[in-house]
């Protein structure tokens, strides 16, 4: 028996593709990449078509800023000024713009102003209006299923007309801000402003009242409170000042006094000092008198006493047992003195004992408390607060009583020393404190102007250069763009997907593939026909002789004369020197055109009068196409290999003298017979003797372990798959438990035909 060599698997190589290569896989698949192109560039058409438009109304707007960078310095003496500000960069500054004319106001106030609807804001101007409407419909009633199923089943609650409202609003409001777009001007202080809308009209009029109110709010100069608060004390502190230099001037001209003695010096120190700190007492007294008012009121409001009840109190019955269970015990360690423990008064302690103790743990240790009244503790702590306040305010007010002796001691000392020269001091002090607190509001005046302005210097002047003209042409749809980008991806898709389906077919279709996944060659590969007409069925006969269909003939050597050739051609050249040659042709599963194959090369060999040739159907124990098993039909195979008939007998002829066919029986599983190695052995032999070409049509190699056993006895074995149909993995399964059987296996013959009635075949005579 000859041997096969191992089967290499696949070849995990890099596959590199010719131009010839990608031409096969492009016809192979062109109806696939046909329908893809189809399915893709049609409905984009479509879509583009019915797409509705929108138009993108465009202002523009100049932004031009000054360059002033400089911090008001708060340091006595003169304000300076250095480069401390950051100047703002031009993506900030769209930024903060952009959001400026986002705002919410600006918003609510346009659709206020132009009665803006949803309906207006989606507005239509041709057919494309009706598409437009059955979207939203069905979106709207989606919706509105959905939230009436939430509201069957208490998910959520109903809204309020006013708050139906509301979110209506709210979301107006949030759709015209989505639909404002700015963007700046390359190379310029200008920034374009649009307005989105399938309206044009409305989509111009919407932002130029946009950028109208914008500007105006933007130019508006209002001066903050904090300027105006130091200009008013600015103004108060200069007359202040101006009465005390008028007074001091006066008293200094009528006195012509301008300098005190140096024993003065020290009391008009310590007087003013004095005076600080009673003033500092006063305003203390102040304080504590208001927060004691305050406290008063809230002691009004507040009861003296709250009533409450206590969570829990002991069980007074539970103090009872206890005092009964401790005389007990105390009963029982006395008797036990007296008495043995197992006598009848002690076991009538202990039983009393065990008595008390069980009712205790029935009773509960805590009960509910009763109501009882109790001061309130807020109450309390204000009246104890009320009461510090109190010591407080006498301590302060023994203060300011001994300040106030203290200076009028101070004052009836300096009087003797002279009236006028403490005046002319007071006044001078006055002065000089004055003039300090006169030029801090200067500076805190002219530190708030500086930044105000540099708040309006990093978006200074805004101005309208150009107002929105009506949009002619909308930004979307783009019909030639769009189109343009439909038909590429769908020339890319039709392309590509041949080769993505190339990439993860794991079927065998060509020469290259087989011999790159099985490591085998490809001995022939018969093409489909799609014409064929079905013969009569087996065992019918008409007039006594086979029955015959010339128009399967004629196709039979058009289409699968140079496929059998090369088969044949290679059972000779791999079986040189055999006078007969028993072939086993077979496939992996059902379904591959097996019968087609087997039955055209039979036929062609027997075309040839000098040869001798059998065609064994072994695939007829398979069952009928609604699954049931056939009948017992005549003796046929499995009689002549348990040599329990002969040859002449089981063997039925055809059209062509020369060439016999030998079918198998057809029996359930449970009654299949058993056929050995040596009977096929035997069988074979006498084959051999009388034909000099057998030819088997065996069953599926992963069904039937039969017919991998009548190919591991055959002189060569052809394994047929359906082109691009049946797995490699299977195809190397099969091929694999053909080498452990010891066939001898030809090659791999490819087929596009499918359960085809084999061409020219007739049925069997008695």
């Amino acid at each position: 028996m000859n041997e096969t060599p191992a089967l290499p698997y696949f070849n995990h190589e890099e596959e590199t593709y010719t131009i010839r290569d990608i031409s096969v896989i492009l016809f192979r698949w062109w109806r696939l990449a046909a329908a893809a192109f189809i399915l893709i560039l049609i409905p984009a058409l479509l879509v583009i078509f019915v797409m509705p438009p929108l138009y993108k109304a465009t202002a523009r707007i100049e932004v031009s800023r000054r360059n002033t960078t400089g911090e008001f310095s708060i340091k006595s003496g003169q304000p300076s000024f250095s480069s401390v500000y950051r100047t703002m960069d031009r993506t900030e500054e769209i930024n903060t713009l952009s959001e400026l004319i986002r705002k919410r106001t600006i918003a609510q106030t346009v659709i206020d102003r132009l009665d803006v609807t949803g309906k207006k804001l989606n507005h239509i101007r041709n057919f494309r209006r009706y598409v437009r409407a059955v979207f939203v419909g069905i979106k709207k009633g989606l919706k509105t299923a959905y939230n009436e199923t939430k509201y069957f089943l208490r998910l959520a609650r109903r809204p309020t007309p006013e708050e139906l409202a509301l979110v209506t609003r709210t979301n107006m409001v949030n759709d015209v801000i989505d639909r404002i777009q700015i963007q700046p001007v390359p190379d310029s202080t200008i920034v374009e402003v649009g307005f989105r809308s399938s309206d044009p009209l409305l989509a111009m009029n919407m932002i130029n009242e946009i950028v109208t109110i914008f500007t105006s709010e933007h130019v508006e100069h209002r001066q903050t409170r904090a300027r105006s608060f130091f200009a008013k004390e600015k103004e108060a502190m200069a007359a202040r000042l101006r009465k005390l230099e008028q007074e001091l001037d006066t008293l200094r001209n009528t006195t012509n006094s301008y300098a005190v003695k140096d024993q003065r010096k020290l009391l008009i120190a310590a007087l003013v000092e004095t005076q600080n700190e009673h003033k500092k007492t006063q305003t203390e007294k102040r304080t504590i008198e208001t927060r004691i008012q305050t406290l008063e009121k809230l002691l009004t409001t507040e009861p003296e006493h709250i009533t409450s009840r206590s969570d829990l109190d002991r069980n007074p019955a539970l103090d009872a047992i206890d005092e009964q269970l401790l005389e007990l015990e105390l009963e029982r360690t006395k008797k036990s003195k007296s008495y043995r423990q197992d006598s009848d008064v002690m076991r009538k302690l202990r039983a009393q004992i065990e008595d008390t103790r069980a009712l205790r743990k029935n009773l509960f240790e805590k009960v509910e408390g009763s109501l009882t009244k109790e001061l309130n503790p807020v109450y309390q702590t204000l009246r104890s607060e009320l009461l510090d306040l109190k010591v407080d305010l006498d301590s302060v007010i023994v203060k300011e009583a001994g300040l106030a002796k203290t200076i009028n001691a101070y004052r009836k000392e300096l009087a003797g020393l002279g009236k006028d020269g403490l005046r002319i001091r007071e006044l001078e002090r006055a002065i000089k404190s004055n003039e300090e607190a006169y030029m801090v509001y200067v500076r805190n005046q002219e530190q708030a102007r500086i930044s105000e302005n540099m708040i309006f210097a990093r978006l200074a002047d805004v101005r309208i250069v150009d107002m929105a003209a009506l949009p002619l042409k909308p930004i979307r749809p783009r019909p030639k763009l769009y189109a343009l980008i439909s038909l590429v991806g769908a020339l890319f898709l039709a392309f590509a997907l041949p080769f993505f389906i190339h990439y993860n077919d794991h079927t065998l279709w060509s020469e290259r593939r087989v011999g790159r996944f099985l490591g085998l060659s490809l001995v022939a590969a018969f093409p489909e026909i799609k014409k064929m007409k079905a013969l009569p069925p087996t065992g019918q006969v008409t007039n006594g002789a086979p029955q015959k269909d010339p128009s399967n003939a004629a196709l039979s050597e058009q289409a699968f004369e140079a496929p059998t050739n090369r088969a044949i051609e290679r059972i000779n050249l791999d079986l040189p020197n055999l006078k007969a040659r028993i072939v086993t042709i077979l496939g992996s599963v059902a379904g591959e055109g097996v019968s087609t194959v087997a039955w055209s090369i039979a036929r062609h060999q027997a075309q040839n009068p000098r040869n001798r040739v059998l065609y064994i159907d072994a695939n007829r124990h398979a069952s009928d196409g609604n699954g049931s098993s056939r009948e017992k039909t005549t003796p046929g195979l499995y009689t002549f290999l348990q040599a329990q008939d002969s040859l002449e007998r089981v063997q039925q002829t055809t059209h062509l003298d020369n060439l016999k066919t030998l079918a198998i029986e057809t029996f359930e599983a449970a009654s299949r017979p058993e056929i050995t190695s040596a009977q096929i052995d035997q069988g074979f032999q006498e084959l051999r003797e009388h034909f000099n070409y057998v030819f088997v049509d065996a069953a599926p190699g992963m069904v039937s372990p039969f017919s991998l056993l009548l190919a591991g006895h055959s002189d060569g074995t052809l394994l047929v798959t359906r082109s691009g149909a049946t797995q490699r993995k299977v195809v190397s399964n099969v091929a694999t438990q053909l080498q452990k059987q010891g066939a001898h296996l030809l090659g791999i013959v490819l087929s596009k035909n499918q359960r085809l009635v084999p061409f020219g075949r007739t049925s069997r005579t008695k």
